[in-house]
């Protein structure tokens, strides 16, 4: 990627552009693959980085996978966000991230596919490279829990999005053993699982959930997905 794309700077660019002019520069440039964007929000996995830099079709994990690649590379701090089936780009600034779509749109305010999703935001998580010693997967004991949030590179940024609630369960079913997690769904053709929470004392609390959607507090069975 630095070896395709190094031309798009000069040492005077590194010099003098912003972190937000450097990404957008490049972005311009990633841009000329006029890719088009499966709507099939289904992950893709295993594609290769150097058949990414080539392709013109694909879905959202794919392209911000090719993002987070080129702009490293050029030494860009860029990272994925993400809501449950949809994914983008951020860039860290001084001022804080700001989000773009690779190959579509830059980081200038003007996000169109993020403003379409806005109203729907529940819970945003980055993706990391170090492990999160409070994610799901280092609290969950023996309990068996859903593919979406089994895993430990994950941190909740929907400060970073939007001025959330605390949604409080007072009251846990009590006749359901062994259950110590309780967790916060919604309903597109399927529950899909947002959030969790630990509980305690009979009751469970989640922080900083959108609002405006109609949620589901629930146990996770394997055997009844």
């Amino acid at each position: 990627y630095r070896k395709k794309y190094s031309d798009c700077f000069s040492k005077i660019d590194f010099d003098s552009l912003s972190t937000i002019q450097a990404c957008t520069k490049l972005n311009n440039e990633l841009r000329k693959l006029n890719i088009k964007i499966n709507p099939n929000p289904s992950y893709i996995l295993g594609i290769k980085p150097s058949t990414l830099m080539n392709m013109n079709f694909g879905n959202c994990q794919n392209y911000s996978n090719m993002g987070v690649l080129a702009m490293r590379s050029m030494g860009i701090p860029v990272a994925i966000d993400q809501m449950i089936d949809h994914q983008w780009n951020v860039v860290i600034t001084p001022a804080g991230p700001v989000s773009f779509a690779t190959a579509e749109d830059n980081p200038d305010g003007h996000f169109k596919h993020l403003k379409e999703w806005k109203k729907r935001f529940a819970k945003i998580h980055r993706q990391t490279f170090s492990i999160n010693p409070q994610s799901l997967p280092f609290v969950c004991g023996k309990e068996e829990i859903p593919q979406q949030l089994n895993t430990p590179y994950l941190k909740d940024v929907s400060s970073e999005y939007f001025k959330g609630a605390d949604i409080h369960v007072n009251t846990i079913n009590s006749t359901v053993k062994n259950k110590q997690i309780l967790y916060l769904c919604d309903f597109k053709n399927r529950f899909r699982f947002l959030d969790w929470a630990k509980i305690k004392k009979g009751k469970a609390e989640f922080k900083n959930m959108g609002d405006s959607i109609v949620y589901f507090p629930v146990y996770y069975f394997p055997s009844a997905i």
